[in-house]
């Protein structure tokens, strides 16, 4: 396990103070801060791997939505299926195209945003997360989707909670 010192300041973003590293250690790729601030030098580190060396012409850049919720469920070590609207949009059942990235996972719940995905992640228990198709994206990343019958399932799941929720409604 190789560790150095540095005297350097790293920022982790515009709403952080610099963190001053003392002791750096590196263990299995990863940085971590031996005294105070590991997690903004840790979330600096991760951030700084998704970067391309080179900006795009415009001088910005953002991870798709597949780099973004892979680098996320890696590094929270979870599991994922894409479901709702996006696999709905996938399998033709819908042809709105969803602003936001819906995923079943084992780790996370709630809203999150990575550069300018947004990401909707639902948390299930590890028994109900399967029956899922992997496809491999035109820029090489693998995609987790949740299958053709477990998108119908969910489809008619959803159809009947929402016709539940009116007929409650038109009830009061």
């Amino acid at each position: 396990m190789p560790t150095f010192s540095c005297e350097n300041y790293v920022q982790s973003g515009p709403a952080t103070s610099p963190v001053r590293c003392k002791s750096l250690v590196i263990r299995n790729g990863s940085c971590f801060d031996e005294c105070r601030g590991a997690e903004s030098l840790r979330a600096y580190v991760q951030v700084s791997t998704l970067v391309p060396a080179q900006l795009p012409l415009g001088g910005s850049w953002s991870p798709d939505e597949i780099l973004a919720l892979n680098t996320l469920m890696e590094d929270c070590k979870g599991k994922y299926q894409i479901c709702g609207p996006n696999a709905f949009n996938r399998y033709g059942f819908d042809e709105q195209v969803p602003t936001r990235v819906y995923a079943y996972n084992n780790r996370i719940s709630g809203d999150r945003k990575i550069g300018s995905v947004a990401l909707t992640l639902i948390e299930v228990g590890e028994g109900r997360l399967g029956d899922t198709e992997v496809v491999q994206t035109s820029e090489g990343a693998k995609a987790v989707y949740s299958s053709l019958a477990r998108t119908l399932l969910d489809a008619v799941m959803i159809g009947r909670v929402s016709t539940l929720c009116a007929s409650v409604r038109m009830d009061r």
